[in-house]
């Protein structure tokens, strides 16, 4: 039986740095995107139309919408699994 619990502990860390890894890669790439790729000045503006297609924006944007539906998705999975405990706890209470 503690076999069972430490290897479901190990699963849970590597499921959980998974998510941390990409919500650290999304905030990091949001903000060098900000900084390189849309600097917030006069000059900035009119060079985002040429960085905007450049291959590190390219890349820093991808980071940020991949990151972003990610963590999309895990809030989606940990309210699926807390709904699906919620209602398995109703459901075996009633029969």
């Amino acid at each position: 039986m503690n076999t069972y619990i430490i290897n479901g502990c190990k699963l849970a860390v590597e499921v959980c740095g998974i998510y941390i890894f990409w919500i650290i890669v999304h905030f990091i790439s949001a903000n060098l995107y900000a900084y390189y790729c849309a600097h917030l000045s006069l000059v900035g503006f009119f060079m985002s139309a040429f960085q905007a297609p450049s291959p590190h924006c390219t890349a820093l944007r991808w980071a940020v919408t991949t990151g972003g539906n990610i963590i999309t998705q895990m809030w989606c999975v940990l309210g699926t699994w807390i709904c699906g405990k919620i209602f398995k706890n109703y459901f075996e209470k009633i029969v």
